[in-house]
């Protein structure tokens, strides 16, 4: 039996990093979106033992190292199911760019083997949830999908009836911080202030009951990676001089723009690409 599972990308429309737990953790304040962009990830039972990540070895580790690997041996074991399987993913979603491309992957191998073994045993989206935590912080909503509010370390899920109206432009050009060190920029630089409300998260909410489009749209960590990745402090320039409401979307470097206006969206995908730099016109996914 084969599941394949469409693994969309995620932004961020709203991300507040509020701190760091005693667990070492920091807690944040976020609202994604999922996005049409999206990976394929095709999962089968086999009848071997073992899990096997199949034809992707060229661009990711086809080991532990791997998170869908992971995620899968976390379910397997859970379930104490001692049947294999086998795993294809077909990437489309920018490696280490901030749009969960990992942990998106992960989730759809959670959700495919709950399907493949739906007649031998029960399961429900909390414990998937519950089960990808362990994995990721991202699993979680890209398990729950649409628009959510995630709070915690991202593991509290509130889904939102909210699907913005616009089409979105990701751009992404050059490397990636990691997101460890990223929240270690952001400590250095705020201390216990990153506490503090830094935006205006009430307005924000308050604006997908009112407005088609949100505003005040916030990223914490643009504060610690513009000012030294050049590439996505340009790509927020065009994307904003284009009337596209631009943000980074969690560490980075990818960096989106929501447009109402499809020929302002054209002119700045023209100009992006006149660059070099790689270009997603993506919708908004909703999960109802």
């Amino acid at each position: 039996m084969i599941i394949t599972k469409k693994a969309y990308a995620k932004i961020n429309l709203y991300l507040d990093v509020m701190g760091q737990r005693p667990d070492g953790y920091h807690d944040i304040k976020s609202v994604m979106q999922q996005v049409s962009l999206h990976d394929d990830v095709t999962v089968e039972r086999d009848g071997l033992p073992g899990i096997r990540l199949l034809d992707m070895c060229d661009t990711l580790p086809c080991d532990e190292n791997n998170i869908a690997y992971r995620c899968a041996d976390v379910f397997l074991r859970h379930y104490d199911i001692r049947e294999g399987v086998s795993i294809r993913i077909t990437k489309r979603i920018p490696i280490s760019a901030g749009l969960a491309g990992g942990s998106t992957d992960g989730a759809a191998v959670l959700l495919a083997l709950a399907e493949l073994f739906s007649d031998n045993i029960p399961t429900d989206l909390d414990t998937l949830c519950t089960l990808g935590s362990t994995i990721g912080a991202d699993i979680p909503f890209c398990i729950v999908g649409g628009c959510a509010l995630t709070l915690g370390i991202g593991d509290h899920i509130t889904p939102l009836d909210y699907t913005p109206d616009c089409r979105i432009l990701l751009a992404k050009s050059g490397s990636g911080i990691s997101t460890p060190q990223a929240y270690r920029m952001l400590d250095e630089k705020y201390s216990d202030r990153l506490k503090e409300d830094f935006a205006d998260f009430d307005g924000f909410l308050t604006s997908l009951h009112t407005d088609p489009v949100p505003v005040f749209l916030h990223n914490t960590f643009e504060d610690v990676i513009l000012p030294i990745h050049d590439e996505a402090a340009m790509i927020r320039d065009i994307l904003g001089e284009n009337d596209g409401m631009p943000l980074m979307s969690g560490s980075g470097p990818s960096v989106f723009g929501l447009f109402t206006d499809d020929y302002k969206l054209q002119r700045a995908c023209m100009e992006l690409m006149k660059r070099h730099i790689e270009v997603y016109i993506c919708d908004p996914v909703s999960r109802f």
